[in-house]
């Protein structure tokens, strides 16, 4: 099986965000004006999510799967996917306002909270360099 790819779409990838669009009944209109999220096999986008960026959060709208693929494996792999984006980024936390995708929202890890479910991408401490064994270094 093929490993899917999630990344942020870019103006290239327009018509086959339109076409997952069209596919789910959606409006294809303001593909150019919005940013998407996409997940990709073998090259091929099959799943796409609109989001909105606003302040130190990502806001995930509904996703658009293509009826072909596999709406679990693309659901919790754009939901997870999107974590890791947004953690690159900098910001805080994803938002995703879509109780249809229950189980695929708690299986990519996010929590039900009022007002949607959220997904935390700051670091535990864990994870974290650890310090030099000889303590703290001057700079």
């Amino acid at each position: 099986m093929d490993e899917i790819a999630v990344r942020w779409g870019s103006v290239e990838d327009g018509s086959a965000i339109g076409r997952v669009l069209g596919l789910n009944s959606m409006s294809e209109r303001d593909v150019p004006k919005e940013t998407y999220i996409v997940a990709e096999e073998r090259g091929e986008i099959l799943a796409v999510g609109r989001c909105l960026l606003a302040r130190k959060r990502l806001v995930l709208g509904t996703l658009a799967i293509d009826p072909g693929a596999g709406e679990h494996s693309f659901a919790v792999a754009l939901y997870s996917g999107v974590g890791n984006l947004v953690q690159e980024m900098g910001l805080r936390e994803v938002w995703a306002n879509c109780d249809e995708h229950r189980e695929y929202l708690l299986e990519a890890g996010y929590h039900r909270r009022v007002g949607g479910w959220r997904l935390d991408t700051t670091r535990s401490p864990n994870e974290y360099e650890r310090l030099p064994e000889r303590g703290w270094r001057r700079v």
